[in-house]
């Protein structure tokens, strides 16, 4: 017995723990494997998209929230949206204790929501339940026979004549009894002649055999004679053979009314405003800048539920009419289009006059139905709006969090209000959508030359986030303490500036803490004195967008900072290629734009922080590569990583990587100079001769000169959008405080004369160099006594004062380059930059004080090697005292 009862026991135990593991294999539960809150919402991850694809409904405390086709869409209350890519499910903010349900066919997954603003779980692990529905087979149940059976019951043989649909009667003479037809409860009406009913509704007698389209499967054919009686047959097919089978006419369900509604939203639009759907393809399958968003979806439920409305097109039993219509005043200009391809509605044409039109549908099925849907409103505006009106909490949507966030409309606002034409944003809005569709842009502001005339102010207290909006250049944002802007997919192409106790961020999704794209700044970001520069990817496009019309020629800086400023994580700051033609200030091609330029400030890159900056120039129409960090009387420091790429010249000097005049004092530094093409030009340094640097270690490169334009001449370049791949690069740790470059003239300058270089010690002849060449004197000597040559030597160039005395060849000054800056074979260093081979002087033996002799032949000679020894020696002193700088 105890034995028994153990055994009991072990099967009791074992059947209380095999239900969920058992049971989740037989209805094939689903598996979440993460969720968390996002700036959209929530978001719950599964592990693969089986379950999510068959989701119909969504509930959350048994309400049904409504479907989003985009995910910026969660942010209004009440809504879901499923990924097309990723095994993803969103939801509307939710709070402490909500229940949710995912409703399918199969089964229902409910869990607790027990921590909303959780970035690891959101979910109440514990609470994880899926039910799955039991399956029933419904019993097939024969057709009972006819109680009341016609006093003439008729055969029906469906069949083809002369490749028409026919339905012979027997007997034949039944068919002179004939009263009415009805497919499925609808009533045909008799056409005038055979060759007229192969159109779908209609039908003709002919003497054995009634001509009609020919039915589809399941259809019920009922026909009636002149005494009232019907006699009611179903449709099979199978295979070639065709088939009207007796059946009850009770058989038949009686036709359900027809339900119709629009879902979306017609985005506004501008008085004579182009393209506002544009369509292509006769048969509006495809639409190019689509700027509404809406479908007609229909149901016969009698009482639908949310998951019972299905777009039009997908209801295959419904056949609509051409009566089908969408409706809109003409007075709008627009015409309204239904596309059977997606079933959405798109308006065509110029939008004429402002004012609020309503949109409706009205559809007719060839079984006769007629729906007629709700309204949804299409607005069209002037350009006299202004954005002290339009911007307001009544304008706005409420989300879950008691935030607001603000539709842009209309899309163009050219005219701020307020006093000076400053507009404040509200602190209760959080973001403001020019559109929901990525690459569609609110525009705000107008196109102006100059400086920015319209000022939108982030005051105290308020985070707003700029998504889908253009700013142009008449247009200042302006933040202001304990204010932060965030910019995602927007172009600014005006000016942004961040004051004492501001934030700014782009391209950044601080809830999902990943990286975005989109954003870029064609005008300038300046950070002012205390400003804060958070997480961001800031690319400029200047010189390939135009500002209005005018093509613009940039080469300020992308970012300014200007004051103490401080860098809190990842920054990324590429300038853009360079502008075509000269640049009036130099005489020269224009450079490629520079990264970031600090001027009269300190910008701290805080301890696990990185600041990227890049100097334009990757592509063939940028001449002369862009600096990477321009210091204007400024400084870099702090516990943070520094990496300055400089700017590659397809047909001249390369860019720097840090040049002007400051300090550099950041603990880790990669600097790599930007490479050219050009045989006679210069490859850019690591740092310029303005440039000090202490207490900092890591890598130090200068360019390269190379024959061939390629992708991979600078593998440590940002190129494209997306975050570059900086945690591969190697820093080194060797200290970068002998890091130093002083300029040397090009062979193309002309030398000015004037001052004899006075070398600070005699040089000390040894040894008679012999030149592979002949040289060219720089510095005439002076002997004890006046010499009295017969001819005279005249050199062909006269040095500038304290400049080298021997012009260098391209060749020569790349090599010299290279050979100053221990470069390893990849572009990065080991850090210490220092000369790895000793330039030695010419050393001559000393021929004594006495002139060559007038008329001694050789006397030109002696002259001419008197004349290259010195300026040997003078070379010689000037590269040591070089390569003692600081």
């Amino acid at each position: 017995m105890k034995m028994k009862k153990f055994m009991l026991l072990v099967a009791l135990a074992l059947s209380m723990a095999m239900p969920v593991s058992a049971y989740a294999q037989e209805s094939e539960a689903p598996v979440i494997e993460s969720s968390a809150s996002s700036l959209f919402g929530c978001q719950i991850n599964f592990k693969n998209r089986e379950f999510i694809d068959k989701i119909q409904t969504v509930q959350v405390n048994e309400e049904a929230y409504t479907k989003t086709e985009s995910r910026s869409g969660l942010m209004t209350e009440k809504k879901y949206w499923i990924s097309d890519t990723d095994p993803a499910v969103g939801l509307s903010t939710l709070k402490k204790g909500d229940v949710v349900q995912f409703i399918t066919d199969a089964g229902t997954l409910t869990f607790t929501i027990k921590d909303p603003n959780g970035l690891i779980s959101i979910i109440d692990k514990e609470t994880i339940r899926y039910q799955a529905k039991e399956e029933t087979k419904p019993s097939v149940q024969p057709e009972e026979p006819q109680k009341d059976e016609p006093e003439t019951p008729i055969t029906l043989t469906p069949g083809m004549q002369n490749s028409f649909f026919v339905v012979e009667v027997s007997p034949k003479e039944w068919i002179q009894k004939l009263k009415s037809v009805k497919v499925n409860h609808r009533e045909y009406e008799k056409a005038d002649s055979k060759w007229q009913a192969w159109v779908e509704g209609k039908y003709f007698p002919e003497e054995t055999v009634l001509h009609m389209k020919e039915l589809k499967e399941n259809d019920v054919l009922t026909l009636e004679d002149q005494n009232g009686q019907t006699q009611s047959f179903r449709y099979h097919l199978e295979g070639s053979v065709k088939q009207l089978i007796p059946v009850k006419e009770e058989t038949v369900p009686k036709q359900k009314a027809l339900k119709v509604r629009l879902v979306g939203k017609f985005e506004s639009a501008m008085v004579n405003q182009k393209g506002y759907d544009a369509i292509s393809g006769a048969t509006t399958a495809a639409v190019q800048n689509k700027n509404s968003n809406v479908v007609v979806q229909v149901t016969e439920a009698d009482t639908p539920q949310e998951t019972d409305w299905v777009d039009l097109n997908k209801m295959k039993q419904l056949e609509i009419t051409q009566a089908s219509k969408v409706v809109l005043d003409a007075a709008s200009g627009m015409k309204g289009i239904y596309s059977t391809y997606d079933s959405s509605v798109t308006l065509n044409g110029t939008p004429k006059t402002p004012g609020t039109y309503k949109v409706k549908v009205q559809i007719v099925d060839k079984t006769g139905r007629t729906a007629t849907s709700n309204e949804l409103p299409f607005v069209v505006y002037d350009y006299n709006e202004t954005l002290k009106d339009r911007m307001t909490i009544q304008n706005a949507q409420k989300t879950q969090d008691g935030k607001y966030l603000w539709d842009m409309e209309p899309w163009v606002i050219q005219k701020f209000g307020g006093k000076n034409e400053e507009v404040s944003v509200p602190s209760e809005i959080k973001a403001i959508y020019g559109s929901h569709a990525s690459g569609t842009y609110g525009e705000l502001g107008v196109s102006v030359e100059g400086e920015p005339s319209q000022k939108l102010i982030v005051d105290k207290g308020t985070d707003v986030t700029l998504v889908n909006m253009k700013l142009l250049s008449s247009v200042e944002v302006v933040v202001k303490e304990g204010g932060k802007l965030s910019l995602h997919d927007s172009s600014v192409h005006g000016k942004i500036t961040v004051e004492k106790g501001g934030e700014f961020q782009m391209n950044y999704d601080s809830f999902g803490k990943k990286f975005l794209t989109g954003a870029s700044i064609n005008g300038q970001l300046e950070l002012k004195d205390g400003a804060v520069l958070k997480d961001s990817l800031i690319y400029s496009n200047t010189n390939f967008l135009p500002n209005g019309k005018k093509a613009r020629r940039n080469v300020e800086p992308v970012v300014k900072i200007s004051g103490n400023v401080q860098v809190k994580g990842n920054v990324f700051v590429r300038g853009d290629e360079s502008p075509t033609g000269d640049d009036p200030k130099t005489g020269k091609p224009y450079t490629g734009q520079p990264a970031l330029a600090v001027e009269n400030g300190t910008l701290t890159i805080t301890e696990n922080s990185t600041l990227g900056v890049y100097g334009g120039g990757s592509i063939a129409t940028t001449t002369l590569g862009g600096s990477a960090l321009v210091l204007d009387n400024g400084t870099v420091d702090g516990e943070g990583k520094l990496i300055a790429v400089g700017g590659s010249g397809s047909g001249g000097d390369g860019g720097e990587a840090v040049s002007g005049t400051g300090r550099l004092q950041v603990k880790q530094a990669y600097l790599q100079g930007g490479d050219t093409y050009r045989k006679d030009a210069k490859p850019g340094q690591p740092a310029t001769q303005g440039i000090a640097i202490s207490k900092t270690t890591g890598s130090a490169a200068a360019g390269k000169n190379l024959k061939v334009l390629s992708d991979g001449d600078q593998p440590t370049y940002w190129r494209g959008t997306a975050v570059p791949d900086f945690e591969k690069i190697v820093f080194g740790t060797e200290s970068l405080a002998n890091v130093s470059v002083t300029e040397e003239p090009k062979p193309s300058e002309e030398p000015k004369p004037g001052v004899e270089p006075k070398p600070s010690e005699e040089p000390k002849p040894g040894v008679e160099p012999k030149p592979s060449e002949e040289p060219k004197p720089g510095v005439e000597p002076k002997p004890s006594e006046e010499p009295k040559p017969g001819v005279e030597p005249k050199p062909s160039e006269e040095p500038k004062t304290g400049a080298s005395t021997q012009a260098t060849s391209p060749e020569k000054t790349e090599t010299k380059q290279k050979n100053s800056l221990h470069a390893k074979g990849n572009g990065q260093t080991n850090g210490n930059v220092a000369a790895s081979q000793e330039v030695k002087a010419g050393q001559t033996k000393a021929e004594g004080t006495k002139s060559p002799k007038t008329g001694d032949p050789a006397s030109i000679y002696r002259w001419m090697l008197l004349l290259l020894v010195s300026s040997l020696g003078v070379l010689g002193i000037d590269l040591r005292r070089r390569k003692k700088r600081p």
